[in-house]
């Protein structure tokens, strides 16, 4: 597959089946079979082709006796298939964080230029957490429609990409820095506020430029 792929040259089945694994963070191949309405067998065909893109990654989980099944999820490469609803990435977050004096939630925005998603989404994780040290916060609690971001935070995957490296240990070393601090991972139509900051984030980005 060439490096310049986007969603609009890939067939039209392989196309929903990223759209479903966006939406949903992961799932099976019976339940992606049962949302798109196709055979488990077919989208198994188009899921092994999406692997050997590079846009599609797995792991085994065994729930019980009988055969592992994997549990299928988006790679870096195929979440930076989808581009924000603006032109530019721009760092989308709410921050909703209360110190002990009971100080309002604050909302955030920042224009970064163009950047992939997954820089967008860890600049937008340490805009949260240097917020909160300066507010004196001692538990933290992160949503984030980011799965890959979510389970590096948690240590389930590694961070293979050079230059999200910097930016993981950045994360990692102030969120270690709170008494408690806790990472979960939300879909995108749970988020809808993290979207409106980013839009006011992409017209900073345009007005600016």
């Amino acid at each position: 597959m060439s490096d310049t792929a986007t969603l609009d040259t890939l067939p039209a089945t392989r196309r929903a089946l990223l759209d479903a694994l966006k939406r949903r963070g992961e799932a099976r191949a019976d339940e992606l079979a049962d949302s798109l309405g196709v055979t488990v067998s077919a989208v198994r065909q188009h899921l092994a082709a999406l692997h050997g893109d590079g846009f599609v990654t797995h792991s085994e989980v065994r729930a019980g006796p009988g055969r592992p099944h994997h549990q299928y999820r988006l790679s870096e490469q195929g979440d930076n298939l989808f581009p924000r609803r603006y032109a530019q990435i721009v760092t989308d977050l709410l921050v909703e964080a209360e110190a002990e004096d009971n100080l309002p939630a604050e909302e955030h925005f920042e224009a970064l230029g163009r950047a992939t998603n997954n820089v967008a989404e860890y600049r937008a994780l340490l805009l949260a957490l240097r917020r909160a040290q300066e507010r004196g916060a001692s538990d933290v609690a992160i949503r984030s429609d980011s799965l890959l971001l979510v389970e590096q935070m948690r240590g389930r995957y590694k961070v293979k990409a050079a230059h999200l490296q910097p930016l993981f240990a950045e994360a990692l070393l102030r969120a270690k820095a709170f008494s408690r601090f806790s990472i979960q991972h939300v879909r995108r139509e749970q988020n809808v506020e993290a979207d409106r900051l980013a839009n006011l984030g992409a017209d900073a980005n345009t007005n600016g430029s």
